[in-house]
């Protein structure tokens, strides 16, 4: 589509669900959904109209055909605020402010947990960033403060919610490490166990996969490689680390990130993730499978 900005996709029920920002003023993306079955691209809806800047860093989910989108949306000179939008099947698009504080809000990701309840980890930046969570619970949104421990965490965190968990991993580049941190299906926002994956240099792209009782965490090391870590839920045993691929294993240049993780019927995991500099013919796209 001519001018989108950022996008996210999610699969439900053979429908690839898609939530973008069509640039369409000044440059700033308003959001829009389509749908994907097989090779037949649905119209594009515009979620909100007029709303010319609220298409930043969006995140779907479905469950149970209600589609939920995350977004941010530039509402002063440097201020965001963060976006939450649903349609049920059949029905018409909600629009909702769930923060508006004069601070910047980036890099949100939403889940839907197994009561119905959406769940979005994001970062907010007033004269540090923190990591925060937010669920809507009998018509109105909560938040929460998660982690302010270092004055360089983020960018992107990541939710997941699944097996009665609701989850969410983030980088602490201060500290050089990743953080997951989990609890029952909200709300309330409380009783979030954490745990850190201690790595040389954590870049800035993460995947999370929640399967057969265990965390699948994908990274990105900035000094140009993969990592796949795996521990229980329960936390009992530490992390599995694995260095699944890195620059001087691929004679096409360096890998820059946006790490993809998928877990198949069979359990093996498949990895996706981006490559770019040291190449003549630009940018590539790799896939690992064990």
């Amino acid at each position: 589509h001519g001018n989108a900005g950022e996008c996210a996709l999610y699969a439900d029920q053979g429908t690839v669900h898609i939530a973008y920002g069509k640039h369409v003023e000044s440059n700033h993306p308003r959001i829009n959904h389509a749908t994907l079955n097989g090779t037949q691209v649905s119209a594009t809806i515009e979620i909100e109209p007029g709303a010319a800047r609220n298409g930043y860093d969006p995140s779907v989910a479905v469950r149970g055909g209600t589609v939920h989108i995350t977004s941010a949306e530039i509402i002063g000179s440097n201020d965001y605020a963060l976006r939450y939008f649903t349609r049920p099947p059949g029905g018409a698009w909600t629009a909702e402010t769930v923060t508006a504080l004069p601070e910047t809000t980036f890099g949100q990701s939403i889940a839907v947990c197994d009561n119905g309840v959406p769940f979005i980890s994001y970062l907010e930046y007033s004269s540090d960033w923190t990591a925060r969570v937010a669920a809507r619970s009998g018509g109105s949104w909560a938040t929460a403060l998660l982690d302010d421990s270092s004055d360089k965490i983020g960018p992107a965190p990541v939710a997941r919610c699944q097996d009665g968990r609701a989850t969410t991993v983030y980088a602490d580049f201060s500290g050089k490490t990743l953080r997951l941190a989990s609890s029952g299906n909200p709300p309330p926002l409380d009783g979030f166990s954490k745990s850190t994956l201690p790595m040389e240099s954590v870049g800035f792209h993460s995947d999370l996969v929640i399967h057969d009782d265990h965390y699948w965490v994908v990274f990105f090391y900035q000094s140009g490689a993969i990592g796949l870590a795996v521990r229980p839920l329960d936390l009992k045993t530490d992390w599995h680390v694995h260095r699944v691929a890195s620059q001087d294993m691929w004679d096409v240049g360096a890998i820059t990130g946006n790490v993809k993780l998928h877990i198949d019927d069979t359990g093996k995991p498949h990895i996706m993730f981006f490559g770019a500099f040291g190449r003549t013919d630009g940018p590539w796209i790799a896939a690992l499978t064990e």
